[in-house]
């Protein structure tokens, strides 16, 4: 009986929980017809995320396999592409104050274009 109470208890404090999760917005940007864009996350998300500090090691996830997501996302939207050309790399950080806290989150940002070059083949 009393492991099923503690399970009760618990699951009533994970559901209290996933209740509590806030909106969070990690970084507004416009798009490319100059609309505004956000890339939202929430509290429990962010939470759950590995926490880290500069300083010591380097991030939880690499510049390698950050780079490798963004460039996979590219290719996602323009399946055609054959080339990439990056603008912007950045690691930013988000401080979002809230009642159940001070989460701090660090993110990479990344900016690029999408090349896409038609061949001409000629044949005699």
């Amino acid at each position: 009986m009393r492991l099923l109470v503690a399970f009760a208890v618990t699951i009533s404090a994970i559901a209290a929980l996933a209740a509590d999760a806030v909106p969070v917005v990690l970084y507004e940007s416009k798009g490319p017809h100059c609309e505004q864009v956000q890339y939202l996350s929430d509290t429990d998300a962010l939470w759950k995320a590995p926490k880290w500090t500069p300083g010591g090691q380097g991030p939880p996830l690499s510049i390698e396999a950050a780079t490798k997501i963004a460039i996979d996302a590219g290719l996602r939207q323009v399946p055609r592409a054959n080339g990439i050309s990056f603008g912007d790399i950045k690691l930013l950080k988000n401080v979002f104050d809230y009642s159940g806290g001070r989460v701090v989150t660090w993110f990479w940002v990344f900016t690029f274009a999408l090349t896409h070059s038609r061949r001409i083949v000629v044949q005699r």
